[in-house]
């Protein structure tokens, strides 16, 4: 494997790369592989996209948890409007807004599955609600964001819309 390639570019590459040692065109489909990650396509993914858009909804409310509904009504508040019209990953549906299935589906590709959690004691709050710990999301952001590591916070705030 070129050294140029790491994490998910690597893996992505791997099984190509073995094909092309197999038909004795390695030292090409190397080339390839270098010149196409150069080109930083991988950034166009939905799913790495989704990744740090949440990673931003973590860092800026500074806080541990979140709920889907909350994730999802900032996901469509943004202002590129990817997922206030969401098209499928195949980019064959109608617009529509991102759903928390849909959220669901997508980060599940990262190992990432919803969780039930329970609000840190304030007031008479006791529901619980379906949402994602912060720490679920730390091993996606170091292999599928190269933008920076995560920012940790000692003094987190829980957020809950319900």
């Amino acid at each position: 494997m070129p050294a140029e390639l790491r994490n998910r570019q690597a893996d992505n590459w791997r099984p190509l790369i073995a094909i092309a040692d197999a038909c004795r065109q390695g030292d090409v489909a190397r080339e390839a592989a270098i010149a196409f990650a150069s080109k930083a396509w991988h950034d166009d993914d939905p799913g790495v996209i989704l990744l740090r858009n949440i990673r931003g909804l973590f860092d800026g409310c500074q806080v541990d948890r979140l709920a889907s509904a909350a994730i999802i009504e900032a996901l469509n508040g943004l202002e590129d409007g990817l997922w206030s019209e969401w098209r499928g990953t195949d980019d064959d549906q109608h617009p529509h807004r991102l759903s928390q299935g849909e959220l669901a589906r997508l980060l599940a590709a990262f190992g990432i599955r919803p969780r039930t959690i329970w609000p840190i004691p304030r007031g008479l709050q006791t529901k619980s609600f379906k949402g994602y710990y912060r720490s679920q999301f730390e091993a996606a952001w170091k292999s599928y964001c190269s933008d920076g590591t995560p920012s940790q916070s000692s003094n987190l705030r829980y957020l809950h819309r319900a």
